[in-house]
């Protein structure tokens, strides 16, 4: 802008155009400048109000806990130890359900197996035994080859069946002669009972006859008297043959009945025996079966799938106690749990379903990022950790293969757990100490 000197009277210097116009136009730039610096302060303001109130900022609950397995840690134990055969695995190595572990010996529960199956096969032998005695058969003969040592049971019971056999057969020869003699001497005395009638009937005739001979004349009284005494001798026969025979009858029937009870009771007992016999055997297969179950458990393996945590016995040779711990499982499961420990200022904030984000501190979260979950428990009440802090154990699932299959999630690694609680807006995080100054504003 140029400057055009102005002309005053006499003795007046020269004085600048723009000496008389500076302050109006300074005056003026301040206030444009006031105003707009006023403007985009509201402008600003409200932008970020508005910004303010429209974006979301998740809400969490932040908690440190380890990764534990979904399932319990297994511990493998053998029932009935035994001597350590074989060690297959070692610390740290991965199974799968079903392979073998560790191999154990009990060569008294061998020994015991065989002696068992050897009382077995004699029950059975003792058993066909009474069967054939029970049935009345000659002689016993087993369905089955017996293989040795059986055929010495054999021979043993086939000693015993023959001498019980030869016993049976005494007692019942005896009462068979005695009921063979009771019913000769019954035939005989039924044999002279029919002869004395006819006899009697001859004699009375006799008698009929003399008695009219000697009203007669024709025979004397003595002749008749002697016929009369014989006839009375011959009726006295008769009442002692009727009197004996139904005594020899009774006794024919007693040696009869005698027999076929010595022949039922040996048959009786033979089957008594023989159910005793069934019942020991019954018992014997089932303790067989059992102590087969023991022979498999020689091998012991892997309940489930997973990693050696624990391998408890290292000698081959070493002696193994009766339910002994052998080995600790940790379980392989496409899921994993994590225990998180929550302040009680939080647990408000909680629940189960709500999604969580868990950094593994293993896994650079830079580079691979962090875990997503869900809460499926809480514990019912507070708990105290080693210094006395009052904490609730929360328990969230989640995806162990999520970093790859080559960087597992295992038990043991620690984790940093923010648990997603809600959103807020940025406006309700500046309004939030306002807030608490407001209602804290009155109390003392």
């Amino acid at each position: 802008m140029s400057i055009t000197p102005i002309h005053t009277h006499s003795g007046d210097l020269p004085v600048s155009r723009t000496e008389g116009i500076f302050p109006r136009q300074v005056d003026s730039i301040g206030q444009s400048a006031n105003a707009m610096f006023i403007t985009v302060v509201i402008v600003g303001f409200f932008a970020f109000f508005t910004w303010a109130s429209l974006t979301s900022i998740d809400k969490v609950t932040r908690a440190s806990g380890r990764v534990i397995p979904i399932e319990q840690n297994q511990n493998i134990q053998h029932m009935e130890g035994g001597i350590i055969s074989q060690i297959l695995v070692q610390e740290g190595e991965h199974v799968e359900k079903g392979d073998v572990l560790v191999k154990v010996e009990n060569s008294f529960n061998l020994a015991e197996l065989e002696q068992i199956k050897l009382e077995l096969l004699a029950q059975r032998v003792r058993m066909a035994r009474l069967d054939a005695e029970a049935r009345g058969l000659d002689n016993f003969v087993l369905d089955n080859m017996v293989p040795q040592p059986g055929a010495d049971l054999v021979n043993s019971e086939t000693q015993i069946f023959n001498r019980r056999k030869a016993n049976l057969e005494e007692q019942l020869l005896i009462v068979t002669d005695q009921a063979r003699q009771q019913s000769l001497g019954l035939s005989e005395r039924e044999t002279r009972l029919i002869n004395k009638r006819r006899e009697y009937e001859l004699m009375e005739q006799t008698v009929q006859s003399l008695r009219g001979l000697v009203q007669s004349g024709a025979a004397s009284r003595n002749s008749l008297l002697d016929r009369e005494t014989q006839l009375q001798k011959i009726q006295t026969q008769l009442d002692d043959l009727e009197y004996q025979i139904p005594q020899f009858r009774s006794g024919l029937s007693e040696f009869i009945r005698r027999r076929n009870e010595i022949e039922l009771e040996f048959r009786s007992r033979a089957e008594n025996d023989r159910a005793e016999a069934q019942n020991t055997i019954a018992k014997l297969e089932e303790t067989i079966a059992a102590m087969f179950d023991r022979s498999r458990r020689t091998n012991v393996v892997a309940p489930i799938s997973g990693r050696i945590n624990r391998l408890l016995v290292s000698t081959v040779g070493g002696v193994v106690q009766p339910g002994q711990t052998l080995a600790q499982i940790v379980p392989a499961n496409q899921s994993i749990a994590i225990e998180a420990r929550v302040s009680p200022k939080n647990r408000a904030d909680i629940y189960p379903g709500l999604n969580a984000i868990i950094k593994i501190s293993a896994y650079d979260y830079s580079i691979y990022g962090a875990l997503e979950g869900s809460i499926v428990e809480i514990s019912p009440d507070a708990l105290k950790d080693e210094n006395g802090q009052p904490y609730f154990r929360v328990r969230i699932e989640a995806d162990a293969q999520s970093f790859g299959p080559n960087e597992p999630v295992v038990p043991g690694m620690l984790a940093e757990v923010n648990v997603l609680t809600g959103a807020n807006t940025v406006l309700d995080f500046i309004l939030q100490p306002i807030r608490r100054i407001k209602e804290n504003a009155f109390r003392q």
